[in-house]
């Protein structure tokens, strides 16, 4: 007969202090071990099911562990009906800075100068000039004008009827007073109402330009921007006053280089010279009108003074020089197609030219605009309410 050979049991199933040969000790420490696997394996699952049963509970305004809908984001939580309740951080967009927007992509702000960031090219006292394209601008312009453009026409009209009232009435006054009194008269009223005149028209082009601001930043009653501050009015004045005389000596000079080449040529030559004198005026004058059209609005806006408002438009068209040529030739043109339909066209046409400047002045020094195009406000539910018992 063959002999049964019995192998040890391992190291693990042994109980250390059993005799050798003693295998009830084996079994022993052997069903003690499964006895605490068990319980293990038990309180393992016991663990699992209590959290399982954790997570499938939802609550209200929890955040969806399950789903790959945009509700699994932190500013999203869904109610007990199902509908989806934006975070805090969405319902107020102010929350993000100005400079989250990454390059490409809209920001969660509307109130965003711009969707693309731009880097500021050069400081002029609190305003930081940066560089735009005139798609950027025009775009913007016309979703405003579209959004808002009852309050630029509004203004406009307005401005109209003040302007008959300011100017014509007292040029036909003073033409009775001429012809009752002599022309002594006419020339002293002529002397009194020219200022007039001009003060008055300076109060007039800054209202117009901070009812333009207003409306491109959404502000609360644009139409009370028509009458500006007076301090502001005078810095707007001391500006013309210092154009008026660059302007005025520059015509000095032409008209004695004019009488020179009279004198000396006579009037063939005075006659060449004056044809000169007038295309150099005139590009003189579109040069300055591409340069400083951004001064109108640094200075009405309040941003600077009037020497240094014309710095700041001399920066603006400096790191803008196509942009600006660009919107010069868009007004042109609108101005001229509004002009064609016997004058009733600069109704839409001027208002449109003043927001779209007013526009490029904000982005272009890196401020605050309302673009319509990105505030889509949309009507939040409320929390669902318990049903009364």
């Amino acid at each position: 007969m063959g002999e049964t050979s019995v192998e040890p049991a391992s190291d693990v199933d042994q109980d250390p202090n059993a005799l050798p040969g003693d295998e009830s000790s084996i079994g022993s420490s052997t069903s003690d071990r499964d006895v605490r696997e068990s319980t293990s394996d038990r309180n393992e699952r016991e663990s699992t099911s209590n959290r399982d049963e954790r997570d499938g509970a939802e609550t209200p305004f929890a955040p969806s562990r399950v789903s790959d809908s945009p509700s699994d984001s932190p500013n999203h939580s869904l109610g007990e009906s199902g509908v989806e309740f934006p975070g805090d951080e969405q319902r107020n967009p102010f929350t993000s800075p100005l400079e989250s927007g990454m390059a490409g992509q809209p920001s969660l702000n509307p109130y965003l100068p711009s969707q693309m960031a731009a880097e500021p090219v050069a400081t002029v006292g609190v305003l930081q000039v940066v560089p735009r394209s005139v798609e950027e601008v025009f775009s913007a312009t016309l979703a405003i004008f579209g959004a808002r453009w009852g309050v630029l026409l509004g203004a406009f009209v307005l401005v109209l009827t003040a302007s008959f009232a300011v100017y014509f009435v007292p040029m036909f006054v003073l033409a009775a007073i001429a012809d009752a009194g002599g022309d002594m008269f006419g020339y002293i009223g002529l002397a009194i109402w020219v200022p007039l005149m001009v003060i008055a028209g300076c109060y007039v082009s800054v209202g117009l330009a901070r009812n333009a601001i207003a409306v491109a930043r959404n502000s609360p009653a644009p139409l009370s921007e028509l009458f500006p501050p007076l301090g502001i009015v005078v810095r707007f004045l001391i500006g013309v006053v210092i154009l008026s005389a660059v302007v005025g000596i520059l015509a000095g000079l032409f008209a004695g280089l004019i009488s020179l080449a009279n004198s000396v040529g006579g009037g063939g030559v005075s006659i060449a010279v004056a044809a000169i004198g007038v295309i150099g005026g005139g590009i003189l004058a579109m040069l300055g009108y591409w340069f400083l059209w951004g001064w109108w609005f640094v200075v009405s806006d309040g941003k600077a003074g009037a020497i240094e408002s014309l710095k700041v438009a001399w920066a603006i068209t400096r790191h803008n020089k196509m942009t600006s040529a660009l919107m010069i030739l868009i007004a042109t043109v609108l101005s001229m197609a509004g002009a064609s339909f016997c004058y009733v066209g600069l109704l839409a046409t001027q208002p449109l030219t003043n927001l779209m400047f007013a526009v490029a002045y904000l982005l272009m020094t890196n401020q605050t605009l309302s673009d319509p195009r990105f505030m889509n406000p949309q009507p939040y539910p409320t929390q669902p309410v318990e049903p009364a018992t």
